[in-house]
């Protein structure tokens, strides 16, 4: 019996898992970019964007973990759904920056991004590899 209230211990203590909540297309006026950092896409798209409070493809994407903590993330593409800017807000920032876990496996999944088929979405695929990361932090 100790050994199940143990167990059933860790594994309330254990880290969260992220998951995608919501993504819902805005317009940026709205949006603080002091409150979030953004993450490098120079090596991925050759260019590193600023935060465009114009751009009208501006799309906030809630994540959520396991213990419904929420997390904003946001990334804005052209009309074509190229890539031009992502940032995530500072709470989410610790997670996904941990000093101690390499970034390996995101740049693996980054450079992957000039593979994709026309069809697919660039945004989705950066969103994707975010959680990867943070789901590859949590443990």
């Amino acid at each position: 019996m100790k050994t199940l209230m143990v167990i059933l211990f860790l594994w309330n203590n254990a880290q969260a898992q992220f998951y995608v909540n919501n993504k819902v297309t805005f317009q940026p006026e709205l949006i603080l970019p002091a409150h979030y950092t953004a993450i490098d896409l120079k090596p991925y798209i050759g260019v590193s964007g600023l935060f465009d409070a114009r751009n009208p493809y501006t799309t906030l994407i809630s994540i959520k973990d396991e213990r419904h903590q929420t997390y904003q993330m946001i990334v804005q593409t052209g009309f074509l759904g190229n890539l031009q800017y992502a940032g995530v807000s500072s709470n989410l920032w610790m997670h996904f920056n941990k000093s101690n876990k390499p970034m390996f496996a995101f740049r693996a999944c980054m450079n992957r991004l000039n593979n994709l088929f026309n069809f697919a979405s660039p945004a989705d695929h950066l969103t994707d590899c975010v959680i990867q990361r943070l789901n590859e932090n949590a443990h």
